[in-house]
């Protein structure tokens, strides 16, 4: 089931340069976002020094 994240702080120069770059990929920032969330936890987990 599809859940909310805030993040609260975010300087309000990011905001502005996510939003820039969502407009120039034709997506909201919410979509913008998503994806980038999505790809980041595409990516397989490392081992950590304490596993290996």
């Amino acid at each position: 089931m599809p859940v909310t994240v805030l993040v609260p702080d975010v300087p309000d120069e990011v905001v502005e340069i996510l939003k820039s770059r969502a407009s120039a990929n034709g997506m909201s920032l919410n979509a913008y976002l998503r994806e980038m969330l999505s790809q980041e936890a595409a990516i397989p987990e490392r081992p950590t020094a304490t596993e290996t």
